[in-house]
């Protein structure tokens, strides 16, 4: 079973909080205006660093080196920017190079989601 973690991006201070998923029952009825909050995909990347949506990641695939933005969507984690299924392309060694809010730079693709 994948364990579930989260981190919030606060919009406020321009930094990420990684606490316990406890610590999410406490926030405001509006807590949308300040945070962003992110869930724990349950991989980690070939240096052993936890994968989250919104992360960049750099893989190879079909002799090319691509990037694309981990998100969430239809009961699964997709790297946005190549429409591929996370867990699928685990087989291709996969590094977390950056997140959507510090580095939307690195991307491949305009199509990053905020």
């Amino acid at each position: 079973m994948r364990e579930l973690k989260f981190r919030a991006w606060d919009k406020e201070k321009k930094r990420f909080y990684h606490e316990p998923i406890g610590m999410y029952n406490h926030l405001p009825v509006n807590w949308q205006e300040f945070y962003d909050i992110q869930q724990f995909t349950g991989l980690k990347d070939k240096n052993g660093k936890e994968i989250y949506e919104g992360d960049i990641v750099r893989f190879r695939y079909n002799r090319q080196d691509k990037t694309g933005q981990v998100a969430y969507d239809t009961g699964g984690f997709w790297i946005i920017g190549w429409l591929g299924i996370l867990e699928r392309m685990y087989a291709h060694p996969l590094e977390v190079i950056g997140n959507i809010y510090e580095h939307s730079y690195l991307l491949d693709t305009k199509e990053v989601e905020k």
